[in-house]
Order: structure tokens, then sequence, then C-alpha cells
């Protein structure tokens, strides 16, 4: 395609590239997807996160271990141990979470609200600010310190953030993983496609915005049905079998 979907620095486009990319192994071809090998890293150690308790020596300890890792200086694969004290800090959300989130709440309504956007902000404009990015680990613990009171405060205090019941909300929240599968296969599709009619004009950009919009929603929304609703369904099925068949042996 005129323009490609990964880099040259990728390597050749295979099948299996392909297959692996979906437990994040391979950035073929829809390399957001990194970031489900890093959770998959996360699930396995968080039994042994749990282990920490609620006892704060054995808490502390455990962020130092998490603190630790992060700084080996091995190239891990996308850089996984960057993120698992991420995993830790929204584990203790359980532990220190009420006690912010009630003095907060008790502050007035504006100056609530204002720290909330704040927090938010800082995580999401600390990429584009600093021009760090991928591959940070000081970029990370920015990020978890700004998301974890913000996660806290949801959490305890969910009637402050009832706008989110609203059905664009359940929407965007139903569709979100498939949306993130998804959406960078269709942009790539999609640019190659109104370029090639239109050209790299003003025009065929608005034209570019809206469809891109509409298209990544449309398809995240059968994938979120198809694929997702239905392969929970079968996994309950598959769980539930094993006790079917002991009770119908019995």
């Amino acid at each position: 395609m005129p323009h490609p979907l990964n880099p040259r620095e990728y390597g050749d486009f295979t099948p299996l590239k392909f297959i692996v990319g979906y437990v994040g192994y391979s950035l073929k071809a829809n390399p957001p997807s990194w970031s489900i090998f890093v959770e998959l890293i996360g699930s396995i150690l968080i039994p042994l996160m749990l282990l920490s308790g609620t006892r704060i020596r054995n808490v502390l300890l455990t962020f130092a271990a998490c603190f630790v890792l992060s700084l080996i200086p091995i190239d891990f694969k996308h850089y996984w141990h960057f993120y698992m004290i991420s995993f830790f800090a929204g584990l203790t959300v359980l532990l220190w979470g009420k006690w912010l989130t009630a003095k907060v709440e008790n502050l007035p309504l504006g100056i609530f609200w204002l720290i909330v956007l704040a927090l938010s902000a800082s995580f999401y404009l600390v990429r584009p600010v600093t021009g760090e990015g991928y591959g940070d680990v000081w970029i990370v613990y920015w990020e978890t310190l700004s998301i974890a009171p913000v996660i806290a405060i949801i959490f305890y205090l969910p009637q402050r953030f009832s706008l989110l019941n609203a059905g664009v909300f359940k929407f965007l929240g139903d569709v979100s993983y498939s949306l993130y599968l998804t959406h960078s296969i269709l942009l790539v599709v999609l640019l190659n496609a109104v370029t090639s009619l239109m050209g790299n004009t003003g025009t065929a950009a608005i034209v570019y915005c809206a469809i891109t919009i509409v298209c990544c929603l449309i398809v995240a929304q059968i994938s979120y049905r198809l694929v997702e609703v239905e392969g929970s369904r079968l996994g309950e099925r598959l769980r539930r079998r094993p006790k079917v068949i002991q009770e119908e042996t019995a």
C-alpha cells in the first residue's frame, strides 16, 4: 500500500506474526496489541502481588520489588517489567482508596472536579508534552501516580460519576476493547482508500476523519457482539461442562 501499516523495521508480514499479534507478542498486523502481552504477564504475577496482603510492611516491600524490577537494565519484551508497578498500584486501591475518597468528598464541588480533571489531564498529556513515549519508565511512574487516585475516587464515589451511566458511555465501554483491536488496521486501509480516490487534500482529510469514526465504531460493535459476547458465552458453557458431566456420572 502507498501508506503501509507498519514501518519496515517490523519485518516482513507472515500469517504467524499476525496470529501471535493477538497475544501481543508481535506487532504484526496491529501495533497497539503490544499491551496484551504486558497484560498477560501482569495476570500471571497478580497472584504473587496478592500475597502481600494488607500488612503495610509487605505492601511496601512489594512496591519496592516492582520498582527494582522496572529498573533491571534488560530489554524485556515490550518493557513489560515497567508496568508491573502499575498493576500493583491498581490492586492497592482497595487499601487506600476509601481513605482518599473520604478526604476529597468533603471538598467544595468545584475543587473536587478540578482535582479529578487535573489528575486525568496529567495522565493523558504527559507523553505529548514531554515528547517521551514508549520505553520510558519514568513516564510509567507518572501515569500510575496520576491515574490511580482517579480510579480510587470513581470506585468509591460512583454517585459523582452517574453521567457515565448514559447510553453513549455504556456503548463506548462495551466496544472499547474491540475498538482497540481493530481500529489500527481500519485506519490504514481507509487512509489508502481515501487518498487513492481523493488525493492528499483538505477535503480528503475531512472525509477521512468522518468515515474512520463511523467505520471503526461499526466494526467494533460487530466484533463485540460476534467475538466478545459469544466468546464469553462459550467460556461459560465450557466452565460449567465438567460440573454437568460430574452430576450425570453421579
